[in-house]
Formats: C-alpha cells, structure tokens, sequence
C-alpha cells in the first residue's frame, strides 16, 4: 500500500484548472468482459497511426501484465519505432513519471504504453494534443485518506498541515467541519509538504519503518487534497475516556478532471465503469458528459443461460469482513449443537467457506461433469488457511488474468467493501456539495465490491464466447447475486443452497451415499492394480471401463479412504516399513530375515524407512 501511494503522489503539480465546455466528454467503450474492448482499441490505434504517424496516442492500462500483453502481442502491425512501453523498472535509477516525461516533452509520436498510476502522477500540461486511451475504469483516482490521533499527542509532522490550514463550515448538526487552506499561496505549500512528507515516508520504507511511513503517507495526501481544487478534508472528533481523538477524512476527485481538461480526446472501455463511483462523480459533481462510441460490435452483456449463481446467505444478511469473523451464532436461527462434527469456534467465514465449497461439488456431481478444479477468490488474509485441491486461487484484482479460461465454476467469498471512514468522508462531501449521498454510497459499494466480484468471475470461460460449458458461481449473498444480472442477464439465480444446517445436513448425506458406488469402485480397482502384474495396469482399467484420468480422479477424490484401507502402493510400503520394524523389535529377528519374512528388498526396506521418517 505505502509502495503505491509513493508512485500515485510523484511529482505532484499544481494543474488543477475548470474543465471548458467543449472539452466536457468522455468516449466510452462499454461491453462485457471477453467482448474484446481492448482488440477493438488496437484496430483503433493501428489505423489513426497508419492515416497519421506524426501524432501521439498515450494507451494507459492497469497492470504491466496488460501492457505487455498489448505490446508484444496485439499491437503486431505498428513498427517497433511506433511504439514504446514505459514501466518501472528496478534497474533504471530514474523515475517512471521522470521518463514518461522527457519522452513527451521530446515530441514523442506514436503509441506509448503506460500504467493509469503513471497517467495520472504526469504534469496533465503534457497530454496537450494527444488521445488518451484509459483501458478498465481507473477508480482509484477517487481517493479517501483517513488520519486520527489524540488531540494531545499530534504527530510531529502533522504542525506544518496546521498551520497551512483552517477549520471552517462547521457542520453542529452531523459533529464535522471542513479543512481548507488558510490562504491562496499556502496552497502551492501544501504541495510542497507533501512531496516533503513523501519522500521522507520513502525513506523509512528502506530503512523498514513501515508504520512511521504510512503515517507520514496519510498526512501527505491530506495536503494534497487540501491544495487540489477536487479535495475536501473534514475533520470530526469524539471522546474517548478522558481524551479526545481527532478525525480527519479526505477524498479527492480531480486526477480523471485534468487529464480530460488537457487531452484532445479520451477515450476510456470498461465493463463496470457505469454504475461506478467516478462515473457518478465525474457526471453528477464535475459535470462531464459520457458518450457511449456506437458500432463497435462489442457486446454489453453476456448471453450465456447456462450459468448459475448459488447464494449462501439469504434475507438482508450481506457479507462483510466483519461479519465473516463474528462467531457462527451470527447465523440466527441455526442450532450446531446437535451436529458432531462441527467445532464451537467456528467463524461465519470458515462455515460458509466450507458450505460453498461443498456446494460447487455436490453440483459438479448431481450434473455428471467430470471433475475440474474450480477458480476461488477470498481477501488476501484468508488466502493461506483456504487451500483446497480443488480449487485455484486467483487474485481478487483480476484485471489481464486470461489463464483460467477452462476453468467453468468459482467461488466469490472475498469482502471488499468501503471502510466505515471512507462511507462517513463521501456522506459529508456529498451533502457539502448537494449530490445524492445514497446513490453515491451504493456507486461505491458497486465499485468496491460488485465490479471486482463481476471482474473475478469472469475468468472462467464466462469470457469465452464460444463457450458452451455451463457456468456455477458461489456469491456469499443474495444482493452480490442480484448484482450479477446486470452483466449476466439470463443467469440463474438458484437458493437451493442457501445456508441452512438441516439441509446441509441431508445434502451431505445424500452426497456421500452418491459417492459410495464410486468409493466401492475405487477400492476394487486399486486393489487390483496392487496385485497386477506390471504392464498389465490397461487390463485393470478396460475391465472396469475407466481411463487413466479418471483413475487419478477417484485417487485423488478417496485418497484418505484409500491410504487407510493400505491400498496405494506408498501406504503399502509404509506399513511394509512398520512390519519389519515390529519383528526386528518384538520377533528380535535381524534386519534381513525381517525384510524376507515381510517381502521388501533390504535396500528398498532403507530407502522407504528414511522417506517415512520411521524411527
């Protein structure tokens, strides 16, 4: 986090000007994930560049991922001369925005790849003349910065902020009021102590002082929102014992502003950009027009009706982090007392982890598909204990992962809601500039939550149009399913599995019985192949009409049941090992008589002793 505000603030300036009236537009490319949106942009490049060459196009993008991606292979048809990729690079001393900069101010003409944070640290004076493609919608240009501390204890760096700011338009009645810079030319100020703030932050990175720089990071971006035109701070306070804590909440609006304000065009494609926060902002507060590019052929929607989308909560329960790690009595009405095998600390999160994993499949199972792992997203903290062989994790910001299009079936059980200090700073800068606060605050839990949600699925082979695979989805509530329609229309939204024990409990026992035949299966055919002779394992499998795959399949699917009934070959050298140990130790017979009378080679008795570890 400290990492990438140090790249976001580099080289703040003071371009923060009102958007002209002719200027007011953004293009946007809309369509669904998969829709090609970005092969359209490169059609769209390659042709301006071959009727102009002497003109500059600036393609920014979220992750170096899909820079390169666009470079090396979608861009096939401009002249390595006609393009170039600027990313940082931990071998080059100078700066990204140092380079970027020197190669515009130099006339660069073109197609010059970079990253939406390097788009948005330039000077925007730069983007004077040049098309400006935004890939995906670059919602972390809305910004919130929340600091609190004792009122008798600021932090020493927090007195230059103080005296370069004033508290007016107090708010009796919501107990907030706003900060604003004490002066005009304390404005160029504030810029300056943050840039001050920064680099020192950047220091005490090297040096692992990470908390100290955090620290130093928040209290640098309130100077910048307290200097941008788009920044609004408010400060707020309560008591605590004795004490009082203050509270300052900022958010700041302008980096999208001034790179429509300079560039000739913009152009930004995005699947969730509608219904988003900045899209809200940038119509309903800056007053820019949005204007849909018509003809591109890319579909909005997916039209897919083989997809199916299990809630696990239903009702008015949504899901939160918060809410995951409460105690399981969270789930009203649900007694756990009378089941077993359940253990009493555990948490909302672990029971309706395990509860969606079994419901992909038991799915998977009833519709006959053969068995293929399944994508899973969860929050970064629960990624270690949710391992699962049949599942692949994938990043929650999933934006140019294309690698898991034969993937058919995830699970969604990541929370990514707004904190409650973002919420309250959005609250006050909407009432402060009379914009719908409810209909902000659900554009930002669209942003937060339902967009990243949308985005991780979509994965899948969802984004494969040809795909004729049937799709299952595991949301953890009712409204993220809802959610879902507006990109997947024809979905279904299917509670058979919203979480209750009793039908948990019949729906294990009716998976398990299922299982059984093929449990039985399992066991004939592996001890089979224990008694074959070798090469003659194609014999096993014709007579039971199974291949190889499916034989991994059930090993893997009964591998505990299997191991303890002795019949994989390592469980049977294991226990080959512990039978010779038994008559050298209670029969007193010597290593090599032990070794015969059981029927395992000395050498072998040895090696399999060590890779046991069998004392």
């Amino acid at each position: 986090m400290v990492a990438l505000l140090f790249e976001f603030y580099e080289e703040v300036t003071l371009v923060d000007t009102v958007v002209t009236e002719e200027m007011k537009r953004i293009h946007l490319i809309n369509g669904r994930c998969g829709g090609n949106k970005t092969g359209y942009i490169v059609a769209q490049i390659e042709s301006a560049l071959s009727e102009n060459p002497d003109q500059c196009i600036i393609y920014a993008a979220p992750t170096k991922l899909v820079l390169n991606e666009v470079y090396s292979n979608r861009l096939l048809n401009l002249e390595a001369s006609s393009k170039q990729l600027i990313v940082s690079d931990d071998s080059i001393n100078e700066s990204v925005t140092s380079t970027i900069t020197k190669v515009l101010s130099e006339g660069y003409c073109g197609c010059l790849l970079i990253t939406h944070s390097a788009l948005f640290n330039l000077d925007a004076t730069l983007l004077a003349g040049k098309w400006v493609i935004i890939d995906e919608s670059p919602e972390q240009t809305v910004r919130f910065t929340t600091i609190d501390f004792f009122d008798n204890e600021p932090p020493h760096e927090f007195q230059r902020f103080n005296e370069l700011t004033v508290v007016c338009d107090a708010n009796v009645s919501q107990h907030y009021s706003r900060i604003i810079p004490s002066s005009t030319e304390n404005v160029q100020l504030l810029f300056d102590e943050g840039n001050r703030l920064r680099s020192k932050s950047y220091n005490l990175t090297k040096m692992g002082k990470k908390v100290k720089a955090q620290k130093l990071v928040d209290i640098a971006g309130l100077c910048f929102a307290a200097a941008s035109e788009h920044g609004y701070i408010y400060l707020s306070s309560k008591a605590d014992d004795e004490l009082t804590k203050l509270i300052y909440r900022s958010i700041e609006t302008g980096d999208m502003v001034r790179v429509v304000n300079h560039a000739s065009k913009v152009w930004l494609a995005s699947a969730d950009f509608e219904g988003g926060l900045l899209h809200f902002l940038l119509t309903n507060y800056h007053g820019l027009s949005i204007e849909s590019i018509e003809n591109t052929g890319i579909p909005l929607e997916h039209d897919k009706t083989n997809v199916t989308i299990l809630p696990l909560l239903g009702g008015d329960k949504q899901w939160s982090k918060t809410f995951a790690e409460s105690n399981r009595a969270a789930l009203e009405g649900f007694d756990f007392s009378d089941i077993s095998n359940y253990s009493c600390d555990k948490t909302v999160f672990t029971e309706l982890f395990e509860f969606g994993t079994f419901s992909i499949q038991a799915e998977i199972h009833e519709n006959k598909e053969h068995q293929t792992k399944s994508l899973m997203f969860v929050n970064v903290a629960k990624q270690s204990e949710c391992k699962h062989d049949d599942f692949v994790q994938v990043s929650t910001q999933s934006h140019g992962q294309n690698s898991y299009q034969m993937h058919n079936h995830a699970i969604w059980m990541a929370s990514l809601l707004p904190n409650p200090n973002q919420i309250k700073a959005l609250e006050y800068f909407c009432r402060q500039v009379s914009i719908d606060t409810q209909t902000a605050k659900e554009c930002l839990l669209h942003t937060r939550q339902y967009a990243p949600m949308y985005q991780g699925l979509a994965r899948t082979s969802l984004r494969v149009e040809a795909s004729t695979d049937p799709n299952l989805f595991v949301v953890p509530d009712s409204a993220s399913a809802e959610a879902l329609l507006k990109w997947i229309p024809n979905a279904t939204i299917d509670t058979k599995y919203l979480f209750t024990l009793g039908e948990l409990k019949e729906k294990q026992q009716e998976f398990d019985a299922k299982k059984e035949p093929r449990r039985s299966m399992a066991y004939a055919i592996f001890y089979d192949l224990l008694t074959v002779k070798h090469g003659r394992k194609a014999d096993v499998y014709k007579r039971f009409g199974v291949d190889r795959k499916q034989v991994s399949d059930l090993k893997k699917e009964f591998k505990d049941d299997l191991f303890a009934a002795n019949l994989l070959p390592e469980a049977l050298d294991e226990q080959r090992v512990r039978d010779v140990q038994r008559l050298m130790q209670d029969e007193g017979m010597t290593m090599n008589k032990a070794c015969k009378t059981v029927g395992i080679d000395r050498n072998k008795y040895l090696r399999d002793k060590a890779k046991y570890s069998i004392s």
